[in-house]
């Protein structure tokens, strides 16, 4: 397992990461690994920025209307997918804010947990209060987050 602070390889049994000294025993529990909602949203606004071209470009000369919504959340889907389960876990925003994504053990999302997640972000998206659920539970999770049983983790 790697420390969610520092990336350091930590051995089996380890309560605390040898490199910087953080908690693993408590990591979920304790709020310190938990990403806030400001980097969360920020993260989101950085990959808007970078989808936004793409998006563009299918509404402009792919296609319109209802078919070039579905066109763009799939290319949104695809997106977040692939930057959450590749070896760093978090997309170009979320990179820049130093924040991952997580099961809820700490190790990679499955790609079907992944899939979950962003298509559970439409709902976040349409009804707003799946996102600022990230500011009320425990976890810090929204709405696509409780549906797909991942989190969002701070790496410092």
């Amino acid at each position: 397992m790697d420390c969610p602070r520092c990336g350091y390889k930590i051995m089996e049994g380890l309560t605390t990461c040898l490199q910087c000294g953080a908690n693993i025993k408590d990591r979920w529990v304790s709020t310190e690994f938990k990403a806030s909602f400001i980097k969360r949203a920020a993260a989101m606004l950085i990959d808007g920025a970078i989808l936004a071209l793409p998006m563009f470009l299918i509404f402009k000369f792919v296609a319109g209307g209802f078919k070039g919504f579905i066109l763009c959340y799939l290319l949104f889907v695809v997106y977040n997918t692939v930057f959450e389960v590749i070896k760093l876990q978090a997309t170009v925003g979320k990179l820049i804010m130093k924040i991952m994504v997580t099961d809820m053990s700490g190790t990679h999302l499955t790609l079907g947990a992944s899939l979950k997640r962003n298509f559970f972000k439409l709902i976040s998206a349409l009804t707003l209060i799946g996102f600022f659920l990230a500011i009320f539970t425990e976890n810090k999770q929204a709405m696509h987050d409780l549906a797909a049983k991942s989190l969002v983790i701070a790496k410092q």
